[in-house]
């Protein structure tokens, strides 16, 4: 169990909420705390029937949502058809698409090979996203796979992770089919995404970015990748202004991550992602309640924790759900990974099924947050999420956890917690939230 404030109680096994006075709160705190039933009803002045009703409600399998599971452990392969990329953007972790080594991007023929070799050795996804650098500059070996993969009629789905400035007279007939989906990578306003997302040459790519996303929006699904960062407090925009911005281009649940300090860009300093998140926290809990969702996927991620009751039992699915394979046939649990010797699980076309295996269960087994250092001790170790390639460059150590990113984690969660059990108490505001999270969480999937 664990109190957050004085009138919310989070059951962290089942990951119930609980809305109490603050005598429940402090006889669980008394008891957590190691004090027996006797002592606290002592210091409390209740009877033992009082507080074991107490701890038996609190133990109740009830939850505040319908608890039918919104979640499909879909299996993921990224394949990095693209080792180039026509932008500079500063915050850039992978080189500008080199990824600290120089490889070719894969070729038409040398893709369906990788693709085919992967789905023979290791078995087919559920999901193709193809990543680089900037993959549309590959569309001929995105093109070539998609129909050797069967298509249209392909089972899986597949996707795009974009910069927003291909050509749409190459990419348009894989949108058609209307098994393509897109990811735009977006930080926000045009003067803030240019600044961040220059082209190689250092102009603006946001009025081709945004064009395109319009465009591609009468074809398929399309989403948003943002990183958020400290120069966009420095020019005025807060975590909440962009999840509106977002809004109004379209996208109502943008993937919103704060930025990985790494190759000399500064992060955040964690009051101030604290406070953005908490301020965020409000505005969406509101909006779902008005029946105009504004959201972001941390904040769904976190509700739906409490909405299916399904402890989140690894940090990420890098290495569990998650394969990438380099342009040379490499593999690597994650993209965040791809060029680190170490992390190498083998490569597709000559791949020891034993070696493989064996290197895989060994990130999996960093990936558990039971192995990881200091999560089997914390409270919100079955509901947070996280990145195992942000928290290995940020603390040198696959199974460290970073301080900073933990501490957003409780605090947002904690916040969150209190805020819907004070939004339980009104009924009708209440079945609103619920009625709006239920379409947002499937919307997710």
């Amino acid at each position: 169990m664990k109190v957050l404030g004085n009138s919310t109680i989070l059951n962290t096994d089942t990951l119930n909420l609980f809305d109490v006075n603050e005598a429940a709160c402090r006889a669980v705190e008394l008891v957590s705390s190691g004090y027996s039933r006797d002592d606290v009803c002592s210091t409390l002045g209740c009877t033992l029937q009082e507080l074991d009703e107490l701890l038996s409600k609190l133990s109740e399998p009830r939850s505040y949502f319908p608890r039918e599971s919104q979640l499909h452990d879909r299996k993921r392969l990224v394949l990095m058809v693209s080792r180039d990329c026509n932008m500079r953007c500063r915050y850039c972790y992978a080189g500008h698409g080199i990824y600290g080594t120089e490889l070719p991007s894969m070729t038409p023929e040398s893709a369906v090979a990788i693709a085919r070799a992967c789905v023979e050795k290791i078995g087919g996804p559920d999901f193709y996203m193809f990543f680089g650098g900037e993959p549309t500059m590959n569309i001929a070996a995105i093109g070539r796979v998609f129909d050797a993969l069967g298509g249209d009629n392909a089972p899986q789905l597949f996707g795009i992770v974009t910069n927003g400035t291909f050509s749409r007279k190459e990419i348009q007939h894989l949108l058609e089919t209307h098994k393509m989906t897109l990811t735009f990578s977006i930080d926000g306003p045009q003067d803030i995404h240019d600044f961040l997302r220059p082209y190689s040459d250092g102009r603006g790519s946001f009025n081709t970015a945004l064009d395109n996303l319009r465009w591609a929006q009468q074809f398929t699904r399309v989403g948003v990748e943002a990183t958020f960062t400290p120069d966009h407090i420095k020019r005025g925009y807060s975590l909440v202004d962009l999840i509106e911005f977002f809004h109004s281009i379209g996208i109502d649940g943008p993937h919103i991550v704060p930025v990985a300090p790494k190759n000399g860009y500064r992060g955040f300093e964690p009051d101030i992602l604290i406070r953005e998140y908490r301020q965020a926290i409000d505005y969406c809990l509101q909006s779902f309640v008005e029946g105009r969702p504004h959201w972001y996927t941390l904040l769904v991620n976190i509700l739906g924790a409490f909405a299916d009751g399904r402890k989140r039992e690894y940090l990420c699915p890098a290495g569990v759900s998650t394969l990438c394979v380099d342009s040379n046939g490499d593999l690597y649990p994650c993209f965040m990974f791809v060029g680190a010797a170490e992390f190498l699980l083998g490569n597709i076309f000559h791949l020891d099924k034993s070696d493989f295996e064996k290197r895989r269960d060994t990130f999996i087994r960093a990936a558990r947050k039971s192995n990881r250092s200091n999560c089997s001790s914390c409270w919100a170790s079955n509901i947070c999420g996280g990145c195992m390639g942000s928290a290995f460059w940020a603390t040198g150590c696959l199974t460290d956890n970073d301080p900073a990113w933990c501490e957003l984690q409780r605090q947002t969660i904690a916040y969150a917690a209190q805020r819907l059990a004070k939004l339980h108490s009104d009924q009708a505001a209440w079945q609103c939230f619920v009625d709006t999270l239920t379409k947002a969480t499937n919307d997710v999937e």
